[in-house]
């Protein structure tokens, strides 16, 4: 049976592929081998179809930005793996981020520029958040740091992408976190190249308030991540069956009545033999403990 996520997958390849305008509903809907009317079930349009898959990538990178944020690394090498995971992020998903300039010209889309807008200050605050972290301090300078960091990652992806193999993540992170360092040690100028005048709209953003999630919510939100990790990390054919299917397992059973938490417990460890999924099934289980365990 084809679910939410199959057709937001066909979709992520189509639109990657071809861009917007030049994939249609009866495309989607042909390689999912459903009708049309089961497509209108899970999206009203197109255009919802393509509004929830940029909410799903984002969602990605944030819950496994988070499930760095909690580990016990230290705060620099946090900060470290974040760069890694966001220029991975960016080139994992850059057609489909290349695509928003286009689609934003469609006046079906015109309603999105305020969002979108939104969307790029709170980005903003995030990587000002990440900084200030990494080196436990705050900067009279913070907003020239955070544009040459965003800078220096969406450059290295935009060029990077032009060449066929694949760019080096791990490379790519320290060197930007190395540029960064100089910055920090040697860079402050007695006048920001972004003042706190020019920053008003960004200074004054007040993050909406979201609702608490559950502790089942969260679970069944790492898994979700943890069924993309899967897909994305280079693994054997009979690694990644036997990895979809035991967090299929899981999934099923987080859904019971009463889940059966030895049987969990039991399958968890068989991720973490691969180092990409550590961090995920950490989140995973701490959030069983907490609401699960009497």
């Amino acid at each position: 049976m084809v679910k939410r996520a199959d057709i937001m997958r066909v979709a992520f390849q189509l639109f990657s592929e071809k861009g917007y305008s030049a994939t249609s509903v009866q495309e989607i809907v042909a390689i999912c081998k459903i009708s049309k009317g089961t497509f209108y079930k899970h999206f009203s349009s197109k255009k919802e179809l393509f509004l929830k898959l940029l909410e799903h990538r984002h969602f990605l990178s944030v819950s496994e930005e988070q499930a760095i944020e909690e580990s016990e690394l230290e705060a620099k090498e946090k900060f470290l793996r974040k760069t890694e995971l966001y220029i991975r992020s960016l080139y994992g998903n850059r057609n489909i981020y290349h695509l928003i300039p286009f689609v934003m010209e469609q006046e079906e889309f015109q309603e999105l520029h305020e969002p979108i807008r939104e969307f790029k200050i709170k980005s903003y605050h995030l990587l000002r958040q990440n900084i200030e972290r990494a080196y436990s301090r705050e900067f009279d300078h913070i907003w020239d740091l955070v544009l040459f960091y965003e800078s220096a990652v969406k450059e290295y992806v935009e060029v990077g992408s032009h060449h066929e193999e694949e760019l080096d993540f791990a490379h790519g992170a320290q060197a930007v976190v190395f540029y960064l360092d100089l910055l920090v040690k040697h860079g402050k100028v007695k006048r920001p190249l972004l003042s706190h005048r020019l920053m008003e709209p960004f200074r004054q953003y007040q993050p909406a308030q979201t609702r608490q999630m559950s502790a089942k919510e969260e679970v069944v939100r790492f898994l979700t991540l943890l069924e993309e990790q899967i897909e994305d990390v280079p693994l054997s054919r009979t690694e990644r069956d036997a990895l979809r299917a035991n967090t299929k397992l899981i999934k099923e059973e987080i859904n019971q009545p009463e889940p059966r938490l030895t049987l969990i417990q039991t399958v968890l460890p068989l991720f973490q033999q691969n180092d990409a999924f550590k961090a995920t099934v950490k989140q995973i289980a701490k959030h069983l403990r907490e609401g699960f365990n009497d």
